[in-house]
Protein backbone atom coordinates (compact mmCIF):
# COMPACT_ATOMS: atom_id res chain seq x y z
CA UNK A 1 0.00 0.00 0.00
CA UNK A 2 2.64 2.55 0.99
CA UNK A 3 4.73 1.55 -2.40
CA UNK A 4 1.35 2.26 -4.32
CA UNK A 5 0.65 5.53 -2.46
CA UNK A 6 4.53 7.01 -3.14
CA UNK A 7 4.27 6.46 -6.54
CA UNK A 8 4.10 9.70 -9.07
CA UNK A 9 0.28 11.01 -9.83
CA UNK A 10 -0.66 8.87 -12.76
CA UNK A 11 2.78 6.92 -12.26
CA UNK A 12 2.81 2.76 -12.44
CA UNK A 13 4.72 1.71 -9.84
CA UNK A 14 7.95 -0.33 -11.34
CA UNK A 15 8.54 -3.12 -9.55
CA UNK A 16 10.70 -6.50 -10.62
CA UNK A 17 10.06 -10.08 -9.25
CA UNK A 18 12.58 -12.15 -7.14
CA UNK A 19 12.89 -14.49 -10.26
CA UNK A 20 13.34 -12.28 -12.87
CA UNK A 21 17.14 -11.95 -14.35
CA UNK A 22 20.20 -9.63 -13.41
CA UNK A 23 19.89 -8.86 -16.77
CA UNK A 24 16.77 -7.60 -17.34
CA UNK A 25 16.86 -5.80 -14.03
CA UNK A 26 19.77 -3.81 -15.29
CA UNK A 27 18.05 -2.99 -18.54
CA UNK A 28 14.60 -2.33 -17.14
CA UNK A 29 16.73 0.24 -15.11
CA UNK A 30 18.50 1.88 -17.52
CA UNK A 31 15.52 2.05 -19.49
CA UNK A 32 13.61 3.57 -17.14
CA UNK A 33 16.52 5.83 -15.71
CA UNK A 34 16.07 5.15 -12.37
CA UNK A 35 18.43 3.35 -9.60
CA UNK A 36 16.62 0.67 -7.70
CA UNK A 37 13.53 -1.01 -7.86
CA UNK A 38 11.31 -2.71 -5.56
CA UNK A 39 11.66 -6.83 -5.89
CA UNK A 40 8.16 -8.27 -5.09
CA UNK A 41 7.54 -11.84 -4.19
CA UNK A 42 4.58 -14.06 -5.98
CA UNK A 43 1.94 -12.40 -3.80
CA UNK A 44 2.60 -8.96 -4.08
CA UNK A 45 4.80 -8.75 -1.36
CA UNK A 46 7.62 -6.31 -1.15
CA UNK A 47 10.81 -8.45 -0.38
CA UNK A 48 13.68 -5.51 -0.57
CA UNK A 49 15.13 -3.56 -2.65
CA UNK A 50 17.86 -3.63 -5.48
CA UNK A 51 19.83 -1.07 -6.75
CA UNK A 52 22.37 -0.82 -9.54
CA UNK A 53 25.30 -1.08 -7.47
CA UNK A 54 24.87 -3.70 -5.62
CA UNK A 55 23.87 -5.87 -9.53
CA UNK A 56 27.12 -3.82 -10.70
CA UNK A 57 29.34 -4.91 -8.10
CA UNK A 58 27.70 -8.39 -7.95
CA UNK A 59 28.55 -8.95 -11.52
CA UNK A 60 31.98 -7.61 -11.09
CA UNK A 61 32.96 -9.50 -8.29
CA UNK A 62 31.88 -12.59 -9.44
CA UNK A 63 29.01 -13.23 -6.95
CA UNK A 64 26.31 -13.22 -9.81
CA UNK A 65 25.60 -13.36 -13.52
CA UNK A 66 23.37 -11.76 -15.90
CA UNK A 67 20.63 -15.21 -16.00
CA UNK A 68 20.37 -15.33 -12.19
CA UNK A 69 17.75 -14.47 -10.85
CA UNK A 70 17.57 -11.37 -8.08
CA UNK A 71 16.55 -13.03 -5.31
CA UNK A 72 17.01 -17.05 -4.57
Amino acid sequence: DVLQAVRPQGGQLIAVKGGDRVSAVIELLREQGISQVPVMDEQGWARGVISESILLAALYEGRAKGGDPVLT
